[in-house]
């Protein structure tokens, strides 16, 4: 069901695919999906958990990382990039664009299953850093929203617009190193 879900809703939109089109795909039956997910709503958010899960292993790995500030942002932000500009995750988030405002819960369960959950991974990854005196004593959710914006800047928003994929991908990984020296130096210790 959920494989038939996540096809449906990424061609047709949350809207315009019923449960009647995902059981006439996948071949369930509707007391089922909704003894399992409790209906469309709880099946889409299910497969926005499928689709980012991907994603959320890249801040799972830098929460596990014994490395330098340096090689772990660097490592972290090579991930996410590939993550983030992969076809799919680009497509489920052109859904929620389009579809958002009117369906709000959808959005909820996207940022706390996505980037809420991620910006408290690397928020307290920085903590970590902070208090072993590899960074500056800054404001670590501060310092997980500028490190994800200065990865970004404006090239995930161009892409799910319809701006090439690869491109913006490509423009993004070409200065991923500068970026996290540029971080780096200013969250870094300071040098006597």
């Amino acid at each position: 069901m959920i494989d038939a879900a996540k096809t449906l809703f990424l061609e047709n939109g949350y809207e315009r695919t019923t449960v009647g089109d995902i059981l006439a795909v996948s071949g369930g039956s509707r007391s089922t999906l909704v003894e399992i997910f409790g209906g469309k709503e709880g099946l889409f958010t299910e497969v926005l958990l499928e689709s980012t899960r991907h994603v959320e292993t890249v801040f799972d790995t830098l929460e596990a990382s014994g490395d330098s500030p340096e090689i772990a942002l660097k490592a972290m932000a090579r991930d996410f990039v590939a993550a983030i500009f992969e076809t799919e995750t680009m497509a489920i988030l052109r859904v929620l664009i389009a579809e958002g405002p009117r369906f709000p819960d959808i959005v909820q369960a996207f940022f706390r299953l996505g980037p809420d959950s991620g910006h408290a991974k690397m928020t307290a990854y920085f903590r970590r850093c902070i208090a072993a005196g590899s960074m500056r004593p800054l404001d670590p959710a501060a310092m997980s929203y500028a490190f994800r914006g200065m990865i970004l800047g404006d090239a995930e928003i161009r892409a799910a617009v319809g701006d090439a994929l690869a491109e913006q991908r490509a423009q993004v990984q070409a200065h991923l190193d500068t970026v996290v020296e540029i971080f780096l130096d200013g969250a870094g210790p300071r040098k006597s």
